[in-house]
């Protein structure tokens, strides 16, 4: 049973994803999108960091199951409020109710700008997503004592949430593919530091700053996906298909790393990890070559 539900929320949780960037980028204005997907995905780092602290504290007292139950409860709740917020949203009315553009899967992958955002993302994923497993094992082989890994740990979750907010409203100010690039460079120089250095002082500020490179970069990507499909204005299904290839890759990342660590120690994976940051440049300044420059595709359209 418990597997089952895992399958349900695994389902639900990629759902969740694919439509609510969808929705952000649609009700985005092009001038603040960026800041409104900050706040969007650095919204989710508080529930990683603080609710699931508050929760875990809760487990201590009733146990899991019964908090499970009640955060279920509390998770229903907040569902038929915001239905009941979106269906007295004039935006969401006007969105449904205008004219609806079909757009064939073919013309996605066509589409220089959109494949070429879609590879950012999957190198940006191999680099940084799998990076908080393996953290403490790589802190470990540097004989730093157990009990601090959960500083280190909160370090770089903070460090997460300060660059969403952050990248993402620096991509309103500059380009997209220029921030991006940046922290791309930023992360492989931070991950390798992270991985050679002795120094606890350095790891520990390392752990920050990498914090800030890696996960900073989602609502960036995410400007760089939406931007790219912006002329037929077909968001959900541009972030259907690339929640599929995001999430393949971030599938991929730790098999990979495990791999390689077992194989040939922990540095090296964490040194694979600033090569993939490195190589997510150039997919990225193809991007912005082509971006804005190729002759718009002739779609289809549906009333």
């Amino acid at each position: 049973l418990l597997f089952i539900t895992f399958i349900i929320a695994g389902v639900g949780f990629g759902l969740f994803h694919s439509i609510a960037f969808g929705l952000v980028s649609e009700w985005s204005d092009r001038s603040t999108r960026g800041k409104q997907l900050a706040n969007f995905t650095a919204s989710g780092d508080i529930g990683k960091i603080a609710l699931t602290t508050v929760l875990t504290i809760i487990i201590g007292f009733i146990g899991w199951r019964f908090t499970a139950f009640f955060y279920g409860i509390v998770a229903l709740f907040c569902l038929l409020l915001f239905i009941k917020l979106l269906s007295s949203s004039e935006k969401f009315h006007t969105t449904t109710k205008s004219q609806t553009i079909s757009v064939p899967l073919h013309d996605f992958f066509t589409n220089i700008s959109f494949v070429t955002a879609n590879f950012v993302n999957i190198f940006d994923t191999l680099a940084s997503t799998s990076l908080y497993i393996f953290l403490p094992f790589l802190l470990m082989k540097r004989g730093i004592n157990p009990s601090t890994l959960g500083a280190f740990t909160a370090m770089f979750f903070l460090g997460n949430f300060l660059g969403k907010t952050l990248l993402g409203r620096l991509v309103d100010k500059y380009s997209n593919t220029k921030i991006f690039i940046i922290s791309e460079i930023s992360m492989a120089i931070f991950i390798f530091i992270l991985a050679n250095a002795l120094s606890p002082i350095i790891i520990f500020g390392a752990a920050i700053a990498l914090g800030i490179f890696t996960k900073g970069t989602v609502p960036v990507v995410k400007s760089m996906i939406s931007e790219s499909v912006e002329h037929h204005q077909n968001f959900d299904k541009a972030f259907g298909i690339n929640t599929i290839i995001a999430s393949t890759a971030a599938a991929l990342a730790p098999l990979i790393l495990g791999f390689l660590s077992n194989s040939y120690g922990i540095v090296l994976a964490f040194n694979f990890c600033a090569v993939s940051a490195l190589l997510a440049i150039i997919p990225a300044t193809i991007y912005k070559i082509v971006h804005g420059k190729l002759p718009k595709p002739q779609l289809a359209t549906a009333e």
